[in-house]
C-alpha cells in the first residue's frame, strides 16, 4: 500500500511534507512605503529635464520657447500620475496548503490589497540570464503581475529565490 494512501493526502502533498515546504513561503519587499521611492524617481527625473532644458537653452538659444516648458510639465505630471497609479508588489506568499501564491500590493493612496492566483493557472516568465531582471506571473496567458528592481524594490537574490521556489513547486516556466 503506497504511504500516500495510508497518510491519507495527495502524492504532492506528502511530496511537499517531505521538503518540509507545506507552510508558507514568503517574499517581501525592501521598499515597503512608495512614496519616499516616487519622490526620489521625481527628483531624478526632474534633474534630468532641467539638464536638458538648460543645454537646450546654451546650444540653441532659439529653439527654447513657451512650448518648451509646457511640454516638460505635461512630462512630468504624466509621470507622477503613472507613479501613484502603479501597483507594487509588497508581499509574495506561496501556500502550498491552498495551492495558491497570495500577492499582496498597493499603489501611492491605497491601502494593502490581494491577488491570489492558484498554482494551477499560474506560469511565471523570467526576463533575464542567471539574474533575472524581471519576472512576469500570468494567470494562463494573462499578465497578473511584473516584478522588478526599480519598481517594486526586490533585489536580484529575492527574484531568483521567487523563480527558484517556482521551479521547485514545479510550476510552469518560460523565458521569452
Amino acid at each position: 500500500m503506497p504511504v500516500a494512501a495510508i497518510c491519507g493526502c495527495e502524492a504532492r502533498t506528502l511530496f511537499l511534507r517531505v521538503l518540509n515546504l507545506s507552510q508558507m513561503i514568503s517574499f517581501k519587499t525592501d521598499q515597503p512605503k512608495p512614496l519616499p521611492f516616487m519622490f526620489k524617481n521625481l527628483l531624478s527625473l526632474l534633474g534630468m529635464m532641467v539638464v536638458i532644458l538648460i543645454g537646450v537653452k546654451l546650444f540653441f538659444p532659439n529653439r527654447l520657447n513657451g512650448f518648451s516648458y509646457i511640454l516638460v510639465s505635461i512630462f512630468l505630471l504624466k509621470s507622477i500620475i503613472n507613479d501613484l497609479l502603479t501597483n507594487r508588489l509588497q508581499e509574495i506568499k506561496f501556500d502550498t496548503e491552498k495551492r495558491q501564491i497570495v500577492f499582496y500590493f498597493r499603489n501611492a493612496y491605497s491601502r494593502i490589497l490581494y491577488k491570489t492566483l492558484s498554482f494551477d493557472d499560474a506560469r511565471l516568465e523570467i526576463v533575464g540570464g542567471d539574474r533575472p531582471a524581471v519576472l512576469y506571473f500570468l494567470k494562463n496567458k494573462t499578465e497578473l503581475f511584473e516584478i522588478r528592481r526599480s519598481k517594486d524594490g526586490y533585489p536580484s537574490a529575492s527574484l531568483r529565490a521567487i523563480a527558484d521556489t517556482v521551479k521547485q513547486l514545479s510550476l510552469r516556466v518560460t523565458r521569452p
